[in-house]
């Protein structure tokens, strides 16, 4: 493992036109657009040739978007005088594509083609049953600058499950481009809290989140998830070790249904 590695920070995709893929990636795909940068170049030198092993007359500039949960895409649009004009083949070294689980397929599948920025979809079905994720029926659809998007669905208790401890990741409760399922707002500190002690939601269910995927854990008890309003948190050490150390301070907040089956 990488020395000091957290997590998966982001994806990276390349785009022929930033616009259109952000307006494509918010209004079509449900996420949320945070910041855009650049356009970095060094006219003169060799810098970019140095750090992202470019033509040195390249420039970039691009966008990070919150995709979900816990996924975050940065899409990059670059300009330089050697560049293809074609994306790679779905069968060519370098391509990938995106996966997004969904409930419906076939609704999911109803309202994805159909956008203009779509110009093929797939034949959907299940894999073979004896895969070790049989239970699992996908499609994939193309954009038209190339980016192969994969929509799928399975149940619980897929057939690999029996083989190993590790599991994938998923499904969240709900899409949302917050860690919690909600979107981010401050909540107020509790009553004789200390100047300055006033809790972000976004922050704290990221916090949760973090714990619950590290752990494995998502139970009711020590451990709670707070989406209610005017709930809060506060973060302490007790005596029963780590997962303690989450405290309810509002009696009656719900967990969301469990993302680990």
């Amino acid at each position: 493992m990488i020395p000091t590695a957290r997590n998966m920070h982001h994806i990276g995709l390349n785009v022929p036109d930033l616009d259109r893929a952000i307006a494509f990636f918010v209004a079509a795909l449900g996420a949320e657009e945070l910041f855009r940068w650049g356009p970095f170049a060094d006219p003169q030198g060799d810098a970019m040739a140095d750090k992202l092993r470019v033509n040195p007359r390249a420039s970039v500039k691009g966008a990070m978007l919150r995709f979900g949960p816990v996924s975050n895409v940065e899409l990059l649009e670059y300009r330089a005088p050697d560049q293809a004009v074609d994306p790679p083949r779905t069968a060519d070294p370098g391509a990938a594509h995106l996966g997004i689980f969904v409930d419906d397929l076939d609704a999911a599948i109803a309202y994805l083609r159909d956008r203009p920025e779509i110009v093929w979809s797939g034949t959907p079905g299940p894999v073979p049953p004896d895969q070790p994720h049989a239970g699992l029926s996908n499609v994939f659809l193309l954009t038209e600058w190339g980016l192969l998007i994969e929509l799928l669905t399975y149940p619980p208790g897929l057939p690999y499950e029996r083989q190993t401890e590790g599991r994938m990741w998923g499904p969240a409760p709900a899409w949302s481009n917050r860690a919690g399922g909600e979107e981010a707002r401050n909540v107020g500190a509790p009553e004789g809290a200390g100047e300055g002690e006033t809790a972000d939601r976004q922050q704290i269910a990221d916090l949760l989140y973090r714990y619950c995927l590290h752990a494995d854990l998502y139970e009711p008890g020590p451990l709670a998830a707070l989406f209610t309003e005017d709930c809060a948190v506060t973060l302490g050490a007790s005596e029963g070790g780590p997962a303690d150390n989450v405290v309810l301070l509002m009696p009656g907040a719900a967990l969301p249904p469990s993302p680990v089956q």
